[in-house]
C-alpha cells in the first residue's frame, strides 16, 4: 500500500511539473503574439507576416483585431486583412469583415460580381 501511495505522489508531482512548464510556455507564446501585434499595428509588416504564420486561434484573433483597428497604420490594416483572408480562404461571396468605423470589407470572387452588391452600403471590395 505504501508503495502505491509513493507512486501516486510521484506521478502527481510529474503532472504538476508538466502543467507548470506548459503554462509558462503558453504565457510566453501569448506575450510574443501580443508583441507582434503591437509592433505590427505600428506599421512593421514583417511582424504581421510572422503573426500570420502562427496558426493559433489567438494569432487569428489578433490579426482580425488589427485589421479593424482604426488607430493602426493603413498598410498594417491591409496586411492584416490579407493575412486573415489567406488563412480563411473559404470565405464566400456573401462574407464581409466589419471594421470598427462601419465600413465593410467585402470579399467577392470577381469584379463582374460587384454589380449585384447594394450601392447604399459603404464598403471596400477585395477581388479574389
Amino acid at each position: 500500500m505504501r508503495r502505491l501511495q509513493t507512486i501516486a505522489i510521484f506521478a502527481g508531482c510529474i503532472l504538476l511539473l508538466a502543467a507548470l512548464i506548459w503554462r509558462q510556455s503558453y504565457l510566453a507564446d501569448k506575450a510574443e503574439l501580443r508583441r507582434l501585434y503591437v509592433s505590427g499595428s505600428g506599421g512593421d509588416l514583417e511582424n504581421i507576416e510572422r503573426l500570420s504564420k502562427s496558426r493559433s486561434s489567438e494569432a487569428v484573433r489578433l490579426l482580425e483585431k488589427l485589421a479593424q483597428d482604426g488607430r493602426a497604420f493603413g498598410n498594417a490594416r491591409v496586411a492584416a486583412t490579407m493575412a486573415v483572408l489567406r488563412q480563411n480562404s473559404m470565405r464566400t461571396e456573401n462574407s464581409a469583415i466589419p471594421c470598427r468605423d462601419g465600413c465593410l470589407i467585402q470579399v467577392i470572387p470577381s469584379p463582374s460580381s460587384a454589380k449585384n452588391l447594394s450601392r447604399g452600403t459603404r464598403a471596400v471590395y477585395l477581388y479574389i
